[in-house]
């Protein structure tokens, strides 16, 4: 059988990303950043990116690792800048400094084909555009009003929407950008009340369409058919028991979103959107909240996630809690009037 592997970080972690092939991950925080080799039922620390000197550059918000260089990293930092990594690099692995955001930084993510392409997101309300060629941001974008911060960003995943990209901020609003025009989104609706946490697209090129939001305040996750010219509803929505962190769609499982909570909740939940009352599986090796996680691309039964309460682990579903599993599957009640109401599975013996 499968065991959970748990791995202790020795400080909070704040955000991780997995490489190109999925063998190494990168855990970033406040007082961390190092990379790991992804062993089978272990971990083993490849590269300490942060040095003895106390540079708030390396004090990570997120990070995100380029989907088609295997050297290249990128985090952001609560000084506003946004670090580029090279893993190649002999000593000082820094390759370049961005610093063009007046506020805290809090997203980032490549292009999934141009290994030049980056974005930010930050509290400033600005989407920074950078190309790694150049030592400024290309473009910039800002939220409705300028005042509403972002909370993710993430570029288009196939080919015919790779230069979109799709932004969460504290408006509640979802916006799709083309990346070529800074003057006004190209589509935006309402998705939740208070902010958007999260935003997550289809890995599915049959499925493309769909977005998958996770609502801060109103503990819902949402799934969007984003090609309608202004989505009124979504198609589906799942009512969680607390504030929404992170929701990520299960790859090669088209109804599968997992995701985890900003207080309260330390689980990592993994819904069956067609089913959305009760969680398809749980996993509680957390003791504190859970601030990131990404699936094993090629075997979906695998996953990585990392919290507040220092810790590192590879969860199988193997080791998962099945709630079903524990449902009273029949229900009586009496009402004032001495009625009785049954209800429970149809048998044939009935």
């Amino acid at each position: 059988m499968k065991k959970d592997y748990i791995f202790d970080l020795d400080e909070p972690a704040e955000a991780l990303s997995v490489s190109p092939d999925h063998s190494m991950v990168v855990v970033a925080g406040r007082q961390i950043m190092k990379v790991y080799e992804i062993l089978d039922g272990s971990f083993s620390e490849k590269y300490n990116l942060r040095t003895r000197t106390m540079n708030l550059n390396y004090s990570a918000s997120d990070v995100a690792w380029s989907p088609v260089q295997d050297n290249i990293i990128a985090t952001t930092s609560t000084n506003g800048s946004v670090v580029i990594w090279n893993l190649e690099k002999s000593s000082n692995k820094i390759e370049k400094v961005f610093i063009r955001h007046s506020r805290a930084a809090t997203k980032v993510c490549f292009h999934n084909s141009d290994p030049n392409i980056v974005i930010s997101g930050s509290k400033d309300a600005k989407i920074n555009l950078y190309d790694l060629r150049e030592n400024e941001p290309i473009r910039s974008f800002s939220t409705s009003g300028g005042s509403d911060s972002v909370r993710d960003v993430q570029f288009g995943l196939h080919p015919d929407h790779q230069d979109m990209f799709v932004v969460a901020d504290d408006s509640g609003y979802v916006r799709f950008w083309e990346m070529r025009r800074t003057d006004r989104p190209v589509k935006q609706f309402p998705a939740h009340q208070g902010h958007v946490a999260s935003v997550d697209l289809h890995p599915d090129p049959n499925n493309k369409n769909l977005l998958a939001t996770g609502g801060g305040r109103d503990k819902f996750i949402r799934v969007w058919d984003w090609s309608k010219s202004s989505p009124e509803k979504p198609i589906y929505a799942v009512e969680t028991s607390s504030p929404v962190a992170r929701a990520y769609w299960r790859p090669l499982h088209t109804w599968h979103i997992a995701s985890c909570s900003v207080i309260n909740d330390f689980a990592i939940n993994v819904w069956d959107i067609r089913r959305p009352f009760i969680p398809f599986a749980s996993f509680e090796e957390h003791q504190d909240v859970v601030s990131d996680m990404a699936w094993c691309a090629s075997d979906p039964t695998k996953f990585i996630s990392t919290g507040k309460d220092s810790k590192l682990i590879q969860h199988s579903f193997d080791k998962a809690q099945r709630p079903l599993d524990f449902c009273n599957e029949v229900a009586v009640d009496i009402s004032p009037f001495g009625e009785i109401s049954f209800a429970g599975w149809l048998t044939k013996s009935m």
